[in-house]
């Protein structure tokens, strides 16, 4: 079982809700897949128990962070909220800590309680009711003892239509009716049909902005690199995926200026054999800047076969995981090898730190600076006022996957071996930036 949590919450006057939990706890503990790692009058957290998750509680027995968390950086202190309420001491979290993480926080008789993921989505949540007020949070729904998955978990036509049709925009609806999954920066009030606020958004965190350029820089990159050492002081030995592109060059620079290069132990570039795909120069001119050896390894994807898929048809959702699995064993093959605990890579994740082209970048720059064109006035031959903007020019990253857009993934990505599903021999990539 790959690293997941499940959670109970019920009103403290409901005496069903709380005896129908103790039941369900009693046969939890009945299996070996499960421990009991929070328990408050109205709450109950379990962890897998082959790979357990942090569970660490929030002010006394106001909730728990479930998951990976750090200090935001430059944050000041927590303030003192005796009286907050549950909604309250959410948005506090979300400007004090990030990470890969679910946060529940109730009221003091459980008859109010929200749940909370963070922005970067990297630990699943999903919300079902098994009624008499007793609530279900989870990070999964199938493997689950009897009385514990979604009551009615039929498929929804209409969702899966959507998702065909908008499979970027779709991805992350649950295809089945019963459960409601906590999207990325979002909080989920229980018992209260579906109600949910946004908390963490791009607009409200650039709300802000340094206005000098320098200084902005120079924030970026401190604070990418205290993200990055941060995500890798977890683990003694890391391979580093070094494709050439700009999101791994930042990760590998990120490493080195925070003293953390001496955990990799293998610096890998992945050779397709293809004309177009050969970033080796680049790859070798990044891994000798940051005092690292590369290695070049030649992978040729094989043909798709039915075994290699089966797995993923068991998940809550169209699954991206093994588009190649002859990759994917190759992978595990070179950590058992090396020893390491986790594969660091950037994952597509360069889209965050430019823009790519598009129609979006033309209406803004329109809003806010007027046409900009060669007659200065015909909105046919409108161009964006900077060339950064990556309007009527070569874009920074066109020759790389945009993934990170469509799916909310950041910069870094950690694969932890630990806590990763072990299918094909590799682990489920776990999104921590």
């Amino acid at each position: 079982m790959r690293a997941a949590f499940l959670a109970l919450s019920w009103p403290l006057e409901s005496a069903c809700a709380a005896s129908r939990a103790r039941q369900l706890g009693e046969a939890l503990a009945a299996t070996s897949d499960w421990s009991l790692a929070h328990a408050a009058a109205s709450l109950r957290v379990w962890t897998s128990t082959q790979a357990p998750l942090s569970v660490e509680p929030i002010d006394g027995d106001c909730g728990v962070l479930i998951g990976a968390t750090f200090a935001m950086p430059g944050a000041t202190p927590c303030r003192e909220l005796p009286d907050a309420t549950p909604r309250q001491l959410i948005a506090e979290l979300s400007r004090r800590r990030w990470g890969r993480y679910v946060a529940l926080a109730a009221s003091a008789r459980g008859d109010e309680t929200w749940v909370y993921r963070d922005p970067s989505g990297a630990l699943p949540a999903f919300a079902w009711s098994l009624g008499d007020g007793l609530e279900v949070v989870a990070s999964l729904m199938s493997g689950l003892p009897l009385g514990l998955g979604p009551r009615w978990p039929l498929l929804n036509w209409d969702r899966i239509a959507d998702f065909v049709a908008k499979p970027a925009v779709c991805a992350t609806q649950v295809l089945v009716d019963d459960v409601t999954a906590v999207q990325p920066g979002e909080a989920l009030r229980l018992r209260s049909l579906g109600a949910s606020d946004v908390v963490w958004s791009p607009t409200a965190f650039a709300g802000d902005p340094i206005d000098d350029l320098d200084a902005a820089a120079d924030e970026l990159r401190a604070r990418v690199s205290a993200c990055a050492a941060s995500l890798v002081d977890g683990y003694d030995r890391v391979i580093l995926e070094v494709s050439g592109g700009l999101d791994s060059a930042i990760i590998a620079g990120s490493l080195h200026a925070s003293g953390r290069t001496s955990r990799v132990v293998e610096a890998i570039n992945i050779a397709f054999g293809r004309p177009e795909s050969d970033e080796q120069a680049y790859a070798t001119a990044v891994a000798a800047r940051a005092g690292l050896t590369l290695v070049q390894r030649q992978h040729e994807p094989s043909a798709l076969a039915l075994g290699d898929l089966e797995a993923f048809a068991r998940e809550q959702r169209p699954s991206a995981n093994a588009v190649d699995p002859k990759w994917d064993r190759d992978e595990i093959e070179r950590v058992r090898e090396s020893g390491a605990g986790a594969i660091v890579s950037g994952q597509g994740g360069d889209a965050i730190f430019m823009q790519m082209a598009g129609a979006g970048i033309v209406a803004d720059a329109w809003r806010v600076k007027g046409v900009v064109g060669p007659s200065g006035s015909c909105p046919g031959e409108c161009r964006a006022p900077h060339p950064a903007l990556g309007v009527g020019g070569p874009s920074i990253g066109s020759r790389r996957s945009c993934r990170s857009s469509a799916t909310g993934r950041g910069p870094l990505v950690v694969v932890d071996l630990a806590r990763g599903a072990r299918r094909h021999g590799r682990p489920e990539a776990q999104v921590v930036a």
